[in-house]
């Protein structure tokens, strides 16, 4: 996602006139597919045939899967307990309050944090 200012020579995560479709795409589209798949396509698939607990698991390793190698290529182990955290928490939502939405509404305010710490990094 890094990018060379041609002035400076120097790495920055993202320029200031892809702020709009990188915010569009990671706070607004991403968490809405990835939610309609993970919690709501492949969990309805595999509940039913190995039940919630075990769906939940294959369905977080699979969400860590997509997510899991960080902007450095490298593997982060910080990254990981986030993640897999993250994956079972919504997974315990939608179980506990059978709601997408809500996953959906707790993903994007995650990626928004996420989302604000690479606006702040282009506007400085």
């Amino acid at each position: 996602m890094g990018a060379t200012s041609p002035s400076s020579g120097t790495a920055f995560p993202a320029a200031r006139e892809y702020l709009l479709p990188m915010f569009i795409a990671i706070v607004l589209v991403a968490p809405v597919l990835e939610e309609l798949l993970h919690r709501g396509l492949i969990f309805d698939l595999l509940s039913r045939r190995v039940g919630a607990i075990a769906a939940s698991g294959i369905g977080t390793v699979l969400f860590v899967g997509m997510h899991f190698v960080g902007a450095s290529g490298q593997v982060e182990p910080i990254r990981l307990v986030s993640l897999v955290t993250f994956s079972l928490a919504m997974y315990v939502v939608r179980v506990r309050w059978n709601s997408l939405i809500l996953c959906v509404l707790a993903h994007m305010v995650l990626n928004l944090i996420g989302f604000a710490a690479i606006a702040f990094a282009a506007s400085a």
